[in-house]
């Protein structure tokens, strides 16, 4: 992992809800899904201007695509990339997010 990524704990939570709930069903998929995701983080973390703005969603909110799931994640001051929630494309993000949609 790079030193210029961080993984916010509820991100962490949502790995972990991610990696159980297709465990269920394939243990070895949801070690690769894992797997890609974090590969995804550390790409975002070296070039994070790449992925597009949700000012949309909240401020300062930048978002990755790891099909199915949305990395979403915030630059922070001194460069470096926090990722703050993995999300499937199909969950209501505003509610997540404690938003009204």
């Amino acid at each position: 992992m790079s030193p210029r990524l961080i993984i916010a704990d509820q991100a962490e939570a949502d790995l972990e809800e991610i990696a159980a709930y297709i465990a269920q069903d394939n243990p070895r998929a949801a070690a690769r899904v894992v797997a890609a995701i974090l590969a995804k983080c550390d790409l975002i973390a070296l070039q994070p201007e790449l992925y597009p703005a949700r000012e949309d969603i909240a401020p300062g909110f930048r978002r990755a695509l790891a099909r199915p799931y949305g990395v979403w994640f915030h630059i922070l001051e001194n460069g470096a990339v926090r990722i703050e929630r993995i999300v499937h494309g199909a969950r209501d993000l505003g509610a997540l997010l404690g938003e009204e949609t």
